[in-house]
């Protein structure tokens, strides 16, 4: 088992902090902010209470969370019910809000009594240019409180991407050890060696007939792996010995379990921004959905992030017609030999490049206890 930076180095200094999440309308926000937690906690010497609306949803990633329970401890980091009633609580030193939520009144006037404390509002990821102006920047507020605009991306004048210590050479090392195929039969997929996997994660008004389509047309074999929970509204092939596409539902995995699939698979199709982040870490070709918003303001922040990738044509514009529940480019030369290898190196370039920044816990870290040293003897 390897060992993570905290314990092959010198311990950092503790720090106390409270991470608040609310989980909107799907998963991303409770995965981001439990992976982010889960690293500050093990790699930062940091010790967290991690505050959720909806225990039901973290669960679906995490099993081992009782959402009976309004507090409990879950891999070393306290996790509490975030209640609708807020009761009285001493915050700590260090507070983040996921996606900038909003944070109970209360609260806040107790964190505002506090000596020197940081409160970072950490925003959504984007590859526009205006997000590193705007990264680090103070919020005025009408009291003691001034907290910072903390955005994740993919520059050094950024907050940068969650990525663990290690994981890129944990993933090689898994790859090496050909662990691929015990693995998945350990989940319940045994596909024959010719046949290439499709790890599925989308919202649900992603085309995925027009996808098989596409890929009947290469002629070649694929299974797709999907959510127990995708819409019965979705067309799918029928799932019979011998076919050239065949699919299957399965439950939800843990966190370090979904890394393995997105390592193990060819091609992903991933959603938002957990899932989207670690495709990229996993270096394969992938299809991402981002969020849809309301009057195409999504496809710019697209465009942003695809400047930044160096993929084909025609893969972005496929990209921006999946995100809108459509598919009308022609993928089939990049499903298939050249075209396919081409996808491949731009995916093993983008993950490389990226790998070689710092990671979104290292500078957090490092932020906070710049701006806290003064009251904490570092």
């Amino acid at each position: 088992m390897r060992t993570s930076k905290s314990e092959t180095s010198n311990p950092l200094p503790p720090l106390a902090a409270d991470l608040f999440c609310q989980v909107v309308d799907n998963l991303g926000d409770i995965g981001v902010m439990w992976r982010l937690a889960r690293q500050l906690t093990t790699e930062k010497n940091w010790t967290i209470r991690l505050w959720v609306d909806r225990l039901e949803s973290f669960k679906t990633i995490a099993p081992q969370i009782d959402p009976s329970l309004p507090i409990q401890t879950c891999n070393n980091i306290e996790v509490r019910q975030w209640p609708k009633v807020w009761q009285p609580t001493s915050p700590h030193q260090v507070v983040i809000a996921g996606f900038s939520c909003e944070l109970p009144d209360d609260y806040l006037k107790l964190l505002a009594g506090t000596t020197n404390p940081a409160w970072l509002q950490l925003e959504y990821l984007s590859a526009q240019d205006w997000v590193s102006s705007f990264h680090g920047l103070h919020s005025k507020r009408n009291d003691a409180l001034k907290p910072v605009f903390f955005f994740p991306g993919f520059n050094e004048q950024t907050g940068g991407l969650i990525r663990e210590f290690e994981l890129i050479e944990q993933r090689n090392h898994w790859i090496a050890q050909q662990e691929q195929a015990s693995w998945l039969a350990s989940i319940g997929i045994s596909i024959p060696s010719n046949t290439r996997l499709v790890s599925v994660f989308t919202y649900p008004h992603a085309p995925l007939h027009l996808l098989i389509d596409q890929l009947e047309q290469t002629g070649e074999r694929f299974h797709l792996v999907m959510p127990s929970t995708l819409p019965s509204s979705t067309r799918l092939p029928k799932s019979e010995a011998g076919e050239q596409i065949t699919w299957q539902a399965i439950e939800f995995l843990t966190q370090p379990d979904y890394d393995k699939l997105l390592w193990a698979s060819d091609l992903n199709l991933v959603r938002g921004e957990d899932s989207f982040v670690r495709a990229i870490w996993a270096g394969k070709p992938m299809l991402w959905q981002i969020y849809p918003q309301k009057d195409g303001v999504h496809h710019p922040k697209l465009d942003a992030w695809l400047s930044l990738a160096d993929l084909p044509i025609s893969i972005g514009q496929a990209m921006h017609e999946w995100a809108d529940g459509n598919l009308a480019t022609d993928l089939t030369p990049w499903l298939t030999d050249h075209g396919w290898q081409a996808w491949q190196q731009a995916s093993q370039a983008l993950c490389g490049e990226l790998a070689k920044q710092s990671d979104l816990a290292t500078r957090l870290d490092a932020w906070v206890r710049t701006q806290t040293s003064t009251t904490n003897g570092l």
